[in-house]
This record gives C-alpha cells, structure tokens and sequence, in this order.
C-alpha cells in the first residue's frame, strides 16, 4: 500500500526561490536609489545652512564675514573662503558621501564661478581640490559668481544647488 507523501516538490521550491530572488533584486535597486537621493538631499541641505551662517556672519559689524565681504567690495572678486572656513570649523559638517568632515580646503579657494560649477566634463568651471580624487563629488563649495557670493552643493553625479549669500554692490 502506497502512503501519501506530504511535503513540497523540488519544482515548488524553485519556483518560490526564484521569486523571492526577484523580490529582493528590486527592493535592492530601490533601496540604493533611496540612499542616494537621501545623501543627495543632505548635501543641499548643508550647503544651505551654511549659505544661512554666512549671511548672519554679516549682520555682526566686526564679524569675519563682514570684514571679508568689505574687502571683496574694495578689491573685485577674490576668496569668499575665509568666512565659509571659520564657520565650518565652529560647526562641522559631514558630507554625506565619505562620512568624514568636508575638507576645509574647498573653503580656502574661489571654487565657484559660473551656475554649472559641478560639470566634470568640463574642468575649466571648478577648481579641483588638489590630494582629492574626485573633487567634485558630494562636496560643498563658496565662491562668487558675477557681484553675488554663493555657497554651492556639488554632488558626484555633476549636479550642483547654488545658494546665494549675498549680493555685493
């Protein structure tokens, strides 16, 4: 006599495998879209914070910014760094892409000079930070475009968020 056998076939296994295979491939792909948008987004928001603490900096009469600002004013266009740099050294920030402090060098630079300054293709709208391979990736900038001084979000897609500071008479 024949007893019923219970259980699951090989076939129902794989068939359950693979789907759950195909589940996970997707959730995955989502995922890391997720945390790249997440990295982009706190990117922008630092950039910002720090465009906001630069532009209290000058409403201090003897504050670093607003001396740097009247020496911008007297002699053109020069290093919005200094004010950027004191700033980021009171309040650190993480970039979200490396996990470490941004580096301080990209404030002690005129970095930014035109809208596009992210574009990698083209080297000649950025000033690399030299010792890093990819400088314009996940990185925070200041600089001065035309008579407005602006902090800008550079992420490593070649994207960038400007954020104005300033305008300088």
């Amino acid at each position: 006599m024949r007893t019923k056998q219970t259980g699951f076939s090989l076939i129902e296994l794989l068939v359950v495998v693979a789907i759950i295979g195909v589940l996970a491939a997707i959730g995955i792909v989502g995922y890391q879209k997720y945390i790249e948008s997440s990295k982009k987004s706190v990117n922008i928001a630092n950039a910002s914070t720090l465009a906001r603490g630069m532009a209290a900096e000058l409403i201090l009469p003897n504050g670093l910014c607003n001396q740097m600002f009247a020496a911008i004013r007297l002699n053109g266009p020069s290093n919005a760094g200094t004010c950027a740099y004191s700033i980021m050294q009171a309040n650190p920030m993480k970039n979200p892409y490396t996990g470490q402090n941004y580096y301080l060098s990209n404030f002690m630079s005129n970095t930014i000079s035109s809208e596009n300054f992210c574009d990698a293709s083209n080297p000649s709208l950025n000033t690399p930070t030299p010792g890093i391979a990819d400088a314009l990736g996940g990185s925070v900038r200041v600089g001065v475009i035309g008579n407005k001084v602006v902090v800008g979000a550079c992420q490593p897609d070649g994207s960038s968020q400007i954020f104005n500071v300033t305008e300088l008479p």
